[in-house]
């Protein structure tokens, strides 16, 4: 399956692309959001290290910066879905199974059709 891997809080981008080709999956593109001064839970507070991870894989990182508003993050979040189902033609987004990261992707992935994975604990 072509995925495309949500990378929040401080999850491991490498192992997160480990884990996805253990399972038989194509890693087509990284997905986040960068936490600058807004805080936000499905947003990345470790970008660099998501920047390393996306070029030791070879795999293209898509990411915005997080907005001052919720519909702004919402409306970043169902942007760069629709931009990695296009692009990468991804069927699927793999996601921390947290509920507050794992909900707004989750809609906004099945407003494109797009599949949800949870990834393990």
């Amino acid at each position: 399956m072509n995925l495309g891997i949500w990378v929040s809080g401080r999850l491991n981008g490498q192992a997160l692309i480990n884990w996805a080709e253990g399972n038989k999956h194509a890693v087509k593109v990284l997905l986040s959001m960068e936490q600058k001064e807004q805080p936000l839970v499905w947003a990345t507070a470790n970008i660099d290290a998501l920047k390393k991870a996306s070029d030791a894989g070879k795999i293209d990182l898509l990411f915005k910066t997080v907005k001052p508003s919720g519909d702004e993050n919402y409306k970043a979040l169902d942007a760069l879905l629709a931009f990695a189902k296009d692009k990468y033609k991804i069927d699927a987004v793999a996601v921390d199974p947290m509920p507050a990261v794992a909900h707004p992707i989750r809609n906004a992935a099945r407003k494109l059709k797009l599949k949800t994975i949870l990834l393990p604990k």
